[in-house]
């Protein structure tokens, strides 16, 4: 049971806890310290035959919203192969699709790539559940055929430990009710219109698009801070349960670094980042920017 000890008395659901020895062909890569900001990320967009990892976490896909960027996501799944796949919540947006949503058939085959991988290429699946498919939680400690569904995961590889979660869990906009944290997705969708119409005007003019709620998040004071405080709450929380690191999606704003002497990765998303983070066959673990990866 995860422990923390910012909000007393909470108790986060079902855990998965994933042992890799030394030796075992997960073995992950060696601790190296990060800096300030995303550090070494790797363009996967050269990998265009195969993009092959030991182990690939993505979180934040929001399949079901007309943000997400799904001819994307179906590319890098049809060509991905690993070992262990984790998804840290908000693969599917329900709270979207609640509302009416954007779902289509590439929506729907993103998901069956996912459970392509189970049968033919026999990777391991584990899904953690977010907020926007909190649904999930009803399924929370189903073990079937290689596919776990639990809330929290801790990944042990060559020693060192990190605490796997979405990451909701600290954000006060959610943990304080349903109308705060619906009135911010709320503002945060009209946002993300406004950019949808932005870079339709862009790409007739022949530029690449740009996210502005990503500038806000790097840029802008109050969301720095937010920022800046949800990745510290995390670094706390994995000190908290005995971790060396921490893997979280959430706000989507895709990190490596080392903060008070926790190894903090934000996986990214699929709205506006195109990222996640990867564990290579040579044990170099890593964020990927998929976000020039050639789709069609």
């Amino acid at each position: 049971m995860l422990t923390t000890t910012l909000q007393p008395g909470l108790a986060i659901g079902s855990e998965v806890d994933f042992r890799v020895l030394p030796g075992d062909p997960l073995a992950p890569a060696p601790f190296r310290q990060a800096g300030s900001s995303v550090r070494g990320l790797v363009d996967a967009s050269a990998e265009v035959a195969a993009i092959s990892y030991r182990t690939v976490l993505l979180s934040d896909i929001h399949l079901g919203s007309p943000d997400c960027n799904v001819q994307r996501i179906v590319d890098v799944l049809t060509r991905l192969r690993c070992e262990h796949l984790v998804l840290i919540g908000d693969i599917i947006d329900f709270w979207k699709l609640s509302k009416g949503g954007s779902w289509h058939a590439d929506h729907l085959r993103v998901l069956s790539l996912i459970l392509d991988k189970l049968r033919a290429h026999r990777t391991r699946v584990t899904y953690l559940r977010g907020n926007h498919d909190d649904l999930m939680r009803h399924l929370e400690g189903l073990q079937l055929d290689g596919l776990h569904i639990a809330e929290t995961l801790k990944l042990e590889m060559a020693g060192r430990r990190y605490l796997v979660l979405h990451g909701d869990v600290f954000d006060h906009t959610v943990r304080t009710g349903w109308l705060p944290g619906r009135v911010a997705d709320s503002a945060y969708n009209a946002l993300l219109a406004v950019n949808r119409l932005y870079n339709w005007q862009r790409r007739r003019r022949g530029l690449e698009g740009f996210s502005i709620a990503g500038a806000i998040k790097r840029r802008v004071g109050g969301a720095v801070r937010y920022v800046e405080r949800f990745e510290g709450h995390m670094a706390s929380l994995a000190k908290t349960n005995g971790c060396d690191g921490v893997i979280c999606g959430h706000i989507h704003c895709p990190a490596d670094k080392l903060i008070d002497g926790v190894h903090y990765l934000n996986s990214g998303d699929w709205v506006e980042s195109m990222t996640g983070v990867c564990l290579s066959w040579d044990d170099a673990l890593s964020i990927c920017d998929w976000s020039r990866q050639r789709v069609g």
